[in-house]
């Protein structure tokens, strides 16, 4: 079995403050992209050094950087063949995603680099879930996040976003 070269990057904040959140995300300033560049470079020529795979993984609520999808195409660039599929669910708060006016191009641009599943939690619902992530209006706009990723169509089951 291959030796790998796991290097998690610290590369956004996040939009809530969950209180179970074993990484104590919160909204801090994102790493540069021109650091995250020089990071992944660095991280690619050791791992070849060390005859290891390299799989690289930004941390936190990547979809809200600006950057996001440069950010993805960055580290998929970065990663070693065997783990391409890095980026298979990507996670997100979904607060982002259903908050930005450039969901269409971010969604086109996360499939288009192998990802077909978005993972999103729920806490419970509207007030429960805002308290649990501390951030008022969370539930809504990852509602929001949850039909912009079905493509505008309406949620089969029960409609708890509504």
């Amino acid at each position: 079995m291959p030796r790998t070269l796991h290097l998690t990057i610290e590369a956004a904040g996040c939009s809530t403050v969950c209180a179970h959140c074993w990484a104590q995300g919160g909204p801090y300033k994102n790493m540069s992209i021109e650091d995250v560049a020089f990071v992944l470079e660095e991280g690619r020529a050791a791992s070849v050094t060390a005859g290891a795979d390299f799989a690289p993984c930004p941390m936190h609520e990547l979809l809200a950087r600006p950057d996001a999808l440069e950010m993805l195409r960055l580290c998929a660039q970065h990663m070693s063949v065997s783990w391409k599929s890095q980026f298979e669910p990507l996670t997100t708060t979904g607060v982002a995603l259903g908050a930005r006016a450039d969901w269409k191009e971010l969604l086109a641009g996360v499939k288009s680099l192998g990802t077909s599943t978005l993972w999103l939690a729920f806490h419970g619902l509207e007030e429960v879930h805002d308290r649990l992530v501390g951030r008022k209006g969370a539930f809504k706009k990852s509602c929001v996040a949850v039909e912009r990723a079905r493509g505008g169509a309406a949620m089969r089951r029960e409609r708890l976003c509504q």
